[in-house]
């Protein structure tokens, strides 16, 4: 007896503030994010603007950065490899073979980056870049009657599909404009007819895979001012692709008579998934953001419950997110109390809770830090979060890209 008391007494002893002990809740993850140093990618040359770039890490220690050099209607895609570090591998590679090509998009499929692209011609493009960064292949997925623009992608092993927004076709007025998407098979050929997913005006478009074979992809899309004459408001809407071929849309946003607008998405390895956005001040006009939202979906496309401002009210552009584990880390461009752009981090887990709160990745003040692009990937001690954006001097010189790894871990 004497026995099982001091036993009992140890047990007890051991279930401190942090130990719930057999029948206590369990304490919640703490989240850590450890913001590296951050690196000068590119050194464009007097006037040159680089500009819209999405990175994607392969399954080694390397990444690529898929960009847009110059302006239309001489702008062109490139590419280019580093290694984790920031240190080039290749040089700077051309994609486009026309006279044109911007707003690149870049994803890993397992053994090589995929590229697309748009050009002025009415084209989207695809092109395969070996690990060591240089443009194997490709093909014209689209010819169109339209312009095309913000082509990006969800790739599976067997192909994938590219969403893109179309304007200027006969018929459309100076605003209008459409969301469309193709699917093309592991040889980056054309597989069925380009489909149209929604009317709307000239908006951008955000694609991802499922781990079901599938496909999310969201938009926004635009509606008279029930009462402002002459206004719009905007909604965030998706379309869930099922690897079974059944499909549905989706509303995503939750902010009625406001002005959602450049959504992105990323899905988590059991389906679920996150929508990221910018609201804005109105719909016309210079169109200043009045915040950074995420929203998080079950894999059927169900809300978890309602939206999350992760840019404390402030400003907020070109939102986008990924997951590291169960985090939904999201980034975004906020301007700082000087009203100079910088890129913002911030994490939400599954129950809306923001777990990380905004953690700056530039130097507040100085050059105009924009257009993040994120991509994370399993670690050692977590996950490996790069970030990437475009540069600018306070006169609106091109200064080149830049990066920065985040370390983020959970206990």
């Amino acid at each position: 007896m004497l026995l099982l008391r001091a036993s009992l007494l140890a047990l007890l002893a051991c279930n401190g503030p942090d130990d719930p002990g057999p029948t206590g809740t369990p304490p919640a993850p703490v989240w850590h994010v450890v913001p590296g140093a951050v690196v000068q990618l590119t050194e464009p040359g007097a006037g040159m603007l680089q500009s819209h770039a999405t990175v994607a890490w392969s399954d080694a220690e390397t990444y690529a950065v898929a960009f847009a050099a110059g302006q239309e209607p001489q702008a062109q895609a490139v590419v280019q490899t580093y290694t984790a570090e920031g240190v080039a591998l290749s040089d700077v590679a051309r994609l486009n073979t026309a006279a044109s090509g911007d707003k690149p998009d870049i994803a890993w499929d397992g053994a090589r980056w995929i590229a697309a692209w748009t050009d002025v011609g009415g084209q989207v493009v695809l092109a395969a870049v070996s690990p060591a960064g240089v443009p194997t292949s490709g093909g014209v997925l689209l010819q169109s009657d339209a312009r095309t623009d913000a082509v990006d992608l969800a790739l599976q092993a067997s192909g994938g599909v590219a969403i893109w927004t179309e304007f200027g076709a006969p018929g459309m007025g100076p605003t209008d404009g459409r969301i469309a998407w193709r699917a093309f098979d592991a040889a980056l050929a054309p597989v069925g007819p380009p489909k149209l997913a929604d009317d709307s005006s000239r908006k951008t478009a955000d694609a991802a895979p499922t781990p079901d074979g599938g496909w999310t992809a969201v938009w926004a899309i635009e509606y008279d001012h029930p009462t402002a004459t002459g206004q719009v408001v905007y909604e965030v809407w998706g379309r869930q692709h099922r690897g079974d071929g059944t499909a549905w849309t989706f509303r995503a946003d939750d902010l009625d008579t406001a002005f959602p607008s450049r959504p992105a998405v990323a899905v988590r390895d059991d389906g679920m998934f996150a929508v990221t956005w910018r609201d804005k001040l109105e719909a016309e006009g210079a169109g200043l953001g009045s915040g950074a939202y995420v929203r998080l979906f079950d894999a059927d496309a169900v809300p978890l419950g309602p939206s999350v401002a992760v840019g404390a009210g402030g400003d907020g552009d070109r939102v986008v997110v990924d997951w590291a584990g169960d985090l939904a880390l999201v980034v975004w461009q906020e301007t700082d109390a000087e009203g100079v752009p910088g890129v913002v981090l911030a994490g939400v887990t599954e129950d809306g809770a923001v777990a990380v709160p905004r953690t700056w990745l530039s130097a507040p003040g100085g050059d105009r830090d924009e257009r993040p692009s994120v991509a994370v990937r399993p670690s050692a001690d977590g996950w490996d979060a790069l970030v990437v954006w475009e540069a600018l001097g306070p006169s609106g010189s091109g200064q080149g890209l830049r990066a920065a790894r985040v370390a983020v871990s959970v206990e």
